[in-house]
């Protein structure tokens, strides 16, 4: 069960493999979300339920509304490791590392950007905490002192 729901936000991390196997994937978890909290749920996770009510033969944009509506603690039922069957007791959360920005930034402008949603703007000069670099092209970050984790 996770408590605190699950936001809009959180709901556009979600991939599907469809064309192989049927599955709709758990691509990314931002850090400090109540999904990363629990610490139950890993990418690579196969998505199988939301609240009791199956994903089977649905499409990720189904998924994402189902996850967009949730607004409470909802249980999600999942097969640990569908895709990536790393142990799972060699996962260690990764260090925060902090940088300066040395440009500005507005996802919203970003045609590459593959979650805009769940991106945020940053400034020249601000600070950003990079909490997980898994992904060698969208790093998960928040900025300092604040608490909203997106990607960058």
């Amino acid at each position: 069960q996770i408590r605190g729901g699950i936001s809009p936000l959180s709901s556009r991390c979600y991939d599907s493999r469809r064309q192989r196997t049927g599955a709709i994937l758990i691509k990314r978890i931002l850090e400090e979300s109540p999904i990363a909290t629990c610490n139950k749920i890993h990418p690579g996770d196969e998505l199988k339920m939301i609240n009791n009510v199956s994903v089977a033969g649905k499409s990720v944009e189904e998924v994402r509304e189902m996850l967009g509506r949730l607004s409470q603690d909802c249980t999600l039922t999942v097969s640990s490791f569908g895709a990536y069957p790393e142990d799972r007791e060699s996962y260690t959360a990764p260090k925060s590392r902090y940088f300066r920005a040395f440009f500005n930034y507005d996802p919203k402008k970003d045609t590459v950007n593959p979650c805009q949603d769940a991106s945020f703007s940053f400034e020249l000069g601000d600070i950003l905490e990079v909490l997980n670099t898994d992904d060698e092209s969208w790093w998960q970050a928040k900025k300092y002192g604040t608490v909203h984790v997106g990607l960058i």
